[in-house]
């Protein structure tokens, strides 16, 4: 309820898309629906993983659907189970850099460096301008303790706008040692 007693836009979309459910347990657009409302308003990743895995379960093609439930997996550190979602994503829109930035850091904590630097290198064709694909390699390359590289890496990350925190203090330390 808000503060004038009436129930909330969210809540009565909460209210119906359960209703739907009733209706019809196989019906997957309202678990993306109630996956994203549990996600984005109330940030609730265990509630969100729930709802995208049901909708992966019972829809077969939508991108949306299987990008959320990747990214909402591998926010929760379920690498493999957002792996093959990541790929489906790929095969279906190979240009989607936003999941192309995730698949390749989550092939590589499933997979390992060779797979994820080959991927990323597609990344790097369609965002070459763009900080992602260069965190995605000064990450990889300062796990293998390819420093140089790492430092390069983030060079141009920052280069390219990437200037949080974590970036700059991560090539602080590797210009230290």
């Amino acid at each position: 309820y808000n503060e004038t007693m009436n129930i909330s836009e969210k809540e009565q979309a909460v209210f119906y898309l359960h209703q739907a459910m009733k209706i019809n347990a196989n019906m997957a657009e309202p678990n993306y629906r109630l996956g994203l409302i549990k996600k984005y308003n109330e940030n609730d990743l265990d509630s969100a993983e729930f709802y995208f895995r049901r909708y992966v379960q019972l829809y077969g093609n939508f991108t949306n659907g299987y990008r959320e439930f990747a990214l909402t997996a591998f926010s929760k550190r379920f690498y493999t189970d957002a792996l093959p979602y990541f790929e489906k994503v790929y095969k279906i829109s190979p240009t989607d850099t936003v999941n192309l930035f995730y698949f390749v850091q989550c092939q590589y904590l499933v997979n390992g460096a060779d797979s994820a630097l080959f991927l990323n290198q597609k990344l790097m064709e369609f965002a070459s301008r763009t900080q992602y694909p260069y965190i995605n390699y000064a990450t990889i390359f300062k796990l293998q303790n390819k420093y140089p590289e790492a430092i390069d890496n983030l060079e141009n990350a920052v280069k390219y706008g990437g200037s949080t925190p974590q970036i700059l203090n991560d090539l602080a330390e590797l210009k230290r040692q």
